[in-house]
């Protein structure tokens, strides 16, 4: 599966609404499913499983992302999340120096 950097923006931008603004997950994403109609039921599944295990193991994450990737930010959080379900990084990606044998 391929990542279209819309998706990798709402990603982001879904984060930053649970983390920094307070919001519920399931209600951000919810909303944010509901805004995208043209997304099918395998960008919907995507988008929605990622946010979700990001949340769920988010130290996990922003550890091994301080550690290999240089940053906690969200797209070093979510990169360090695709790493680990075994996608590639395309070379459009906002992270730097991100090693995926030391991450799996």
């Amino acid at each position: 599966m391929r990542f279209h950097q819309n998706q990798i923006a709402a990603i982001k931008a879904t984060l930053d609404k649970i983390f920094r603004g307070g919001a519920k997950a399931d209600g951000a994403v919810h909303r944010l499913l509901k805004s995208q109609k043209r997304w099918g039921s395998r960008d919907r599944r995507l988008v929605a499983g990622a946010i979700y295990d990001i949340v769920r193991y988010k130290r996990k994450y922003e550890a091994v992302a301080a550690d290999l990737a240089g940053g906690t930010d969200h797209a070093s959080l979510f990169w360090v999340w695709a790493v680990e379900q075994g996608y590639t990084v395309p070379e459009w990606a906002s992270v730097k120096d991100l090693d995926a044998k030391k991450i799996q």
